[in-house]
Parts: structure tokens; sequence; C-alpha cells
């Protein structure tokens, strides 16, 4: 017996770039009416939605046809439109927002392989012949296939009555004939409750896209981020289906996007001419950048390679507390050995000013200033200079070189956070009388960043003090930093730990750890992830407008949803991540956080050690990964207990003494 599978068209075989079906309108009538006033846009889209109830009321049959529609189309408001021309507008827009889903492409060629006979059926105004040229051209469509559409017919599939026509066309045994589709009725229940067998394939938008579309907007500021969620989701369906797709696409790349386009539209509008991405956390912004560039014409885009690890070195001239400050922002708790081993020193030059034991003693407040006077008053100091002094001579060449010290107006992007890398350089600057300013574009900023006298002008995609009201965003938005910086950098670059110079030009040299396979692995799906995104985005619509506004209403908001509520299926994606610091080295960031383990969690956090295996922990999402759907009582509680202003002054009692 052969077998006839059926398949539905529109959310099973295709979908649209734009998102909501009313978005292809508003595109249909920005298209033919150009620049004019919202109130226009909103007539000319009444009149296609009244022509299609009126097509309907009088037509007398189940559908109609877009024919039938632009019939009864009145332009009254506009009459230097026509039908016609309108009509093949509206085509044209469908064609450009229509995009494959590569799950029913599969199963369509599975089928054929088998020998399976194909049909198309969609209950749809448009006609037949356009849809077959959309099958054809995304590789669904062969020449012993039929469609039947309801538009044409005049009988739908929510009726059962296509069905019974098609029956009688084809001459199909029902019990020889599957349906596939997405409407959990008209191609679920009716076809079974007509003894055809029926499966449903679903591709509902994820809570991200769900999240840009319906949670926060009015339907006036609606089009934009729907544009936005169709287009992404487009984008997943268009691919073979992995487990950190659409983890990687929601949560990576669309705010990335967001973030790089406002980047580049506010250089422009701030005057720069060169703008420098830093490595390493810059790189996918900067693969981004040179996608776009065309967009921005008269700004030159650069990958600057530089690290906290060859910029703070570089910035001891004196040895003053200020300058040691610069290099050890944050002593407390961390070893000698650990804070002397950032600045590249071998254990014999350490030895010179500390004993073995002395090394791996943590600081307190009152040890630091002990620890700063050692070094001063030993052949350390000596070392510390020259090494120092020769680091900072390449890291000016370098910046020479590659043209940032020298450029009119440059500008730098960086991922934020304090500010700690600017803090240096500008130092090293000051101190060698370069009066060259940049202006900085960071993603982030965190309330303890330092002050602008000091890191300079910038921009901030977000601050993280808009948010601290809010527990679960207190304390988990730093998960963000790991998240952001190990996880999608997607470059295979290990962290930058020196220049050299060889024939006078100056080169990156880097430490000396391996990039594993799977990271690489990973890296790559990223960038080709990237690059397969700019250009849905730059062949769509969407840069018809500015979304350079959205990066706050939606990329944002993305990502304190990642930070403070993450899904199981993100965890298993981040499972294996770590966070490098450059005291400390690898720690893993998700753990599994049995009783035990909380209590461990715990007892080293109130001893304020440094360098415990749970210094990068991120709590609520370890918890989640450990706990799954009990993981909620346990965080209320937690919550509970960081908003109790009562429990907040018993913990801090213990820890008092406890010290």
């Amino acid at each position: 017996m052969l077998l006839t599978y059926s398949f539905d068209i529109f959310d099973t075989c295709l979908v649209r770039k734009c998102g909501s079906s009313d978005n292809i309108f508003c595109i249909w009538a920005d298209r033919a009416l150009g620049k004019v006033d919202r109130s226009y846009l909103k007539d000319l889209i009444n009149s296609r939605l009244n022509a299609e109830k009126t097509a309907r009321r009088n037509s007398g049959k189940e559908d109609v046809s877009l024919d039938d529609i632009y019939r009864n189309l009145s332009l009254e408001s506009f009459p230097n439109l026509s039908k016609p021309a309108l009509k093949r507008l509206e085509l044209e827009v469908e064609r450009e927002n229509l995009s494959p889903v590569r799950q029913a492409l599969d199963l369509i060629r599975n089928y054929r392989k088998k020998g399976k006979r194909i049909l198309f059926i969609s209950d749809m105004y448009l006609p037949s012949d356009f849809l077959k040229s959309q099958l054809r051209r995304f590789g669904f469509w062969e020449e012993e296939d039929r469609i039947y559409v309801s538009g044409e017919i005049g009988l739908t599939k929510h009726s059962g009555n296509l069905f019974r026509y098609i029956q009688r066309e084809e001459r199909i045994l029902r019990c020889s004939w599957i349906h596939v589709g997405d409407n959990t009725y008209s191609d679920y229940y009716v076809p079974k409750s007509m003894f055809i067998r029926s499966r449903r394939i679903y591709h509902p938008y994820t809570s991200f896209e769900n999240l840009w579309q319906n949670d926060m907007w009015s339907p006036y500021k609606k089009f934009l981020p729907s544009y936005l969620s169709g287009l992404a989701r487009a984008y997943r369906l268009s691919l073979p289906a992995s487990d950190r797709l659409a983890f990687f696409v929601d949560v990576l790349l669309v705010p990335y996007f967001l973030f790089v386009y406002k980047v580049l539209r506010d250089a422009k509008d701030r005057g720069v001419d060169n703008l420098f991405f830093w490595a390493r956390d810059s790189f996918v912004w900067y693969r981004m950048a040179l996608r776009l560039r065309h967009l921005f014409l008269g700004m030159n885009f650069h990958y600057l390679y530089i690290s906290r690890k060859a910029v703070f070195v570089s910035c001891l001239y004196d040895l003053s507390d200020y300058e040691l400050e610069l290099v050890f922002s944050d002593t407390i708790g961390y070893t000698p050995r650990q804070l002397l081993s950032s600045l590249a020193l071998e254990e014999d030059e350490m030895l010179q000013a500390f004993c073995a034991d002395e090394l791996d003693e943590p600081l307190d407040s009152g040890k630091r200033v002990r620890f700063y006077d050692r070094i001063r008053s030993s052949s350390l100091a000596k070392i510390l200079l020259e090494k120092s002094g020769e680091a900072r001579r390449l890291l000016l060449s370098y910046l020479r070189q590659e043209g940032f010290l020298g450029s009119e107006k440059p500008g730098i992007v960086d991922i934020g956070w304090k500010g700690n890398t600017n803090r240096v350089l500008n130092y090293i600057l000051r101190r060698e009388e370069d009066t060259n300013a940049y202006l900085s574009f960071f993603l982030g900023v965190k309330e303890t960043r330092h002050p602008i006298a000091s890191i300079g002008d910038y921009e901030a995609g977000y601050y993280f003090e808009d948010y601290l009201d809010e527990p679960e965003y207190a304390y988990n938005l730093f998960a963000l930093v790991y998240v952001l910086e190990n996880y999608f950098s997607a470059s295979d670059d290990t962290t930058l730990s020196r220049y050299r110079e060889e024939d006078g030009t100056i080169y990156p040299e880097f430490s000396p750890g391996i990039i594993s396979d799977a990271s690489k692995e990973k890296n790559q799906y990223i960038l080709r992830l990237t690059e397969g995104f700019l250009d849905l985005i730059m062949e769509s619509g969407l840069l018809r407008y500015d979304p350079s506004s959205l990066f706050g209403d939606v990329g944002v908001p993305t990502l304190l949803r990642l930070a403070s509520r993450p899904s199981m299926a993100e965890l298993r994606v981040l499972r294996e991540l770590t966070f490098n610091d450059i005291y400390v080295g690898d720690r893993k960031v998700v753990l599994k956080m049995y009783p035990w383990t909380i209590c461990d969690y715990v007892l080293k956090k109130l001893k304020n050690r440094k360098n415990d295996k749970y210094i990068f922990t991120w709590f609520d999402a370890s918890i989640i990964y450990t706990y799954g759907f009990l993981s909620g009582p346990i965080l209320k509680l937690k919550k509970n207990i960081l908003s109790d202003s009562l429990i907040h002054l018993l913990i801090k009692k213990v820890i008092s003494l406890w010290k």
C-alpha cells in the first residue's frame, strides 16, 4: 500500500521571518507609502484587513483568495496607489519574509527516499502558484507533488471539507494517508476525527522570543521586537537541530547584534574615526562589526590584542601605594604568590622578598601594607621596575603600531564591568604625557566601577545599580561576567601574556595554555552562527528601521533573565563553564550543590578566602542544575534570608565573631 503524506505549509514547512503575520501588513504599508504619518500607515493596513473581512462575508465560500480580497480593497484615501501594484507588493513582501523549516524539509526528504507520495495543503489566501514557487525555492517541491490551497478551492482544513475534497481528487484511502502540521485543531484533531492519521510538529517561540514580543510592549512599540523574535525563530528553524542552538541564537546573537549596532551608531554620532575592539571579549563583536561596516562608512574597525596581564605590569614607575593598588586592585584574601604571579615573576624572584611560608599566607588589610613595604624594600623592587619599563615600551610601541596612539578620535569596545584596564592604561598615558583621549563603549558596568576621572569618557549598555534593588539580580548579575567573558568570546587565542619585538614589529604572545578541541569546536560553531545570522539580518528589512534602541529594551532583559532564571536546558550547555582569573586560574562556575556542598560553600565564604574552589560559583544556577524543579523553594528561602534586615545583622555578627 502506497502511503501518502500531506504537509501543512505555514508554520510547518515555512515560517515568516518578520514574526507575527500582522507584521507583513506593516512592512507592506511602509513599503507602499514610504515616509508618511503613522495615521496613513494604519489607514492602509485597515483597508487591507477590512477588504479581507468583506470578501469573506460576501463570498459564500469557506475561504477566499488574494484576488477576492483585492477586489474589495478600498483606496479612497490613496488615489495614487493601484490595486495590482499593491497585490504584487504584498506577494513580494511575503516572498522576502519566508524561511524554510529544516526539520520539515529533512522529514519530507526522508519520506521521498522511502517512496512516499507528498501533498501540500494550506488554509491560505495566497495563490497556489506562488506557494509552489516558494516550496520549490527551498527544496520542498518536486514535480510529481500536488498542492491544495483553501483560498482557491473555497474549502478549509478547519471544517474538514478540504480533506474530503482531496480524498476524492487523489482517490486516497484514509488508512494510507498521514497528515503532518502544526495546528492542534485543523492539522491534528480534524483529520484524526476523519480516520486520517495525523502527526503534529510544533515550532514554538522560545521563552526569550516570547519575552521580546509579548511581555513588555505596547501595541505601538511591538513591531520591531516582534520582527526580531521572528528573525531569531526563523534562523533557528532553518538550521539542523542542536541542544545549544536556541541558547546561542537567543542569548548570544540577538543581544550581541543589538549591542554592536548601538555601539556603531553611537560611535558614528560621536565622530569616532577608528574603533578598536579589545581582545578577547570583543572578538564576536568585531566580527559582527566587519559585516556591518558598509552601513557605517568613514569608520575603521581594528582588533587590538590587549589584556590586564600585559597592561598592569607596565604601570610601575616608582612602586607607590597608588601604583601597587592599580596592579593589585583586590588583595584581601589572596596570597602573595597569587598576586606576584600575575606580574610574571618566577618563584626564585619572589623568594628575594618573601619566605616560602609567607608566599602562601592570605592577606588581610594589615598584611597588605607590610606586603607593599616588603616589595619596595627588597631587591624585588629593581626586578619589577625593569620588567615594567620593558613591558611599557613594548605596549606603547604596539599601540602606536596599530594606530591607537595617533588616531584623531579613537574609540574602544570592551566588556566593561569596573574599568580596571582603562584606569591603568590612562595612568600610563598620563605619565608618558600622551594627550591621547579615547571614548569607551562598554557592554555593562558594575556599581563598583572606577570614576570617569580615572577610566575616561564612556558609554555603557547597562548599569548594574539599576537592577540591584531586585535580590535575584543583585546576587546573580556577576554570573554574566563568567558567561560572556569565558563562554561567548569565541576566540581560539589564550590570554595575551606579553608583547615581543622582532625586526621592528611588535607581536602579541599568548599564555601557554591549550584551548581544548571542544572549545575550538564551540568557537567555530558560534562564528558560523554569527555569520549566518548577520546575513539573515541584512537580507531582511529590519535595518530599514533603527534597531539601536532595542539593546536596552530587548538585549538587556535577555541577559538579565539568563542571569536570574537560567533554565535546565541552558545550564546543560554551560555545565562545563570555567572562569579564569589571573590570580587563581580556572574555576568551575556551575557545580552540583549537594547539602554538604552548600555548608562547605557557606563556610568558605565566611572565611572570605579568594582561592577556594567556590570563588566563581554561580550559586542560583548550581541549585537549579542540582535540584531541577525542586530548586524553587530553596531559592525562595535564600531570597527571604537575603532580603531580611534582621537576618542580615545576625549574619554580620556571626562573621565578625568567626573572624
